[in-house]
């Protein structure tokens, strides 16, 4: 799960030259995510115009795209969706406390630790 909001935020905020994907497609395509219904439910009303102006709207201009980052920061969705991926990590790393195998634990971890603090 935490892999999965990583590469939804990634699909927005990342460096597209980096992700080797537009940072506009999700918002172009309308694809629903965490950080999507977070937004909706932190939103202003102003916030929701921009939202429903913009989130699956192929013909949006890059503009309104950058405006509704911004507004994914500012309304708290981005933060309480990160949280989510810290949340989600913690509770896989938890069910490893049941595995007697130390060198497997600490290869698990070390691949949570990277997949949640990839840029990629």
């Amino acid at each position: 799960m935490a892999y999965q909001i990583k590469d939804d935020i990634l699909g927005i905020f990342g460096e597209s030259k980096e992700t080797g994907k537009s940072t506009t497609s999700d918002f172009r395509e309308g694809k629903r995510t965490l950080l999507m219904s977070t937004f909706t439910a932190r939103a202003s009303a102003e916030g929701m115009a921009l939202f429903s102006r913009t989130f699956g709207n192929a013909a949006a201009s890059d503009d309104q795209f950058d405006a509704l980052k911004t507004a994914l920061r500012t309304s708290g969705a981005l933060s309480a969706t990160e949280a989510a991926i810290t949340s989600h990590t913690e509770q896989a790393l938890d069910s490893l406390a049941k595995c007697h195998n130390p060198e497997l634990i600490n290869q698990l971890t070390a691949l949570a630790d990277t997949l949640i603090t990839r840029n990629v």
